[in-house]
């Protein structure tokens, strides 16, 4: 019975501890968001960022061609099924790590989203002082 506590208790513990990630996260998604909306206001920024979208679609749409031929060639085919073998043991491997660094990733997350908010009040500060 104190077994069944304990494995009761750790599942118990991580859902709290992915619960607390996807928090973590959806904060990191909303500090993104506000600093990327400050920094849109400038239209010099708005350019540059127009432009270098611009530039990824071009390289995105390029890499997509070059994956899509080179996927339908025999060779291709030869590949895709090893890269399918590796992936799942891959996956199981990534499964398995991720369970250790999970306390790991939510502290990180912590931290990134804590830097970003200074970033965005000094934005702001500096925003208010030329204002």
């Amino acid at each position: 019975m104190a077994e069944e506590d304990k494995g009761g208790q750790g599942v118990e513990s991580a859902r709290d501890t992915w619960r607390e990630i996807g928090e973590q996260l959806e904060a990191l998604g909303r500090s993104l968001s506000e600093a990327v909306r400050r920094t849109m206001e400038r239209e010099e920024t708005r350019k540059q960022l127009q432009s270098l979208e611009q530039g990824l679609k071009g390289m995105a749409d390029e890499v997509s061609r070059a994956i899509q031929e080179a996927a339908e060639s025999p060779s291709g085919q030869k590949v895709r099924q090893e890269i399918e073998r590796t992936a799942e043991k891959t996956r199981v491997a990534g499964q398995q790590a991720l369970e250790e660094a999970r306390p790991h990733i939510l502290e990180a997350l912590r931290e990134v989203n804590e830097e970003l908010n200074k970033l965005t009040r000094k934005l702001l500060e500096s925003e208010a002082k030329k204002g």
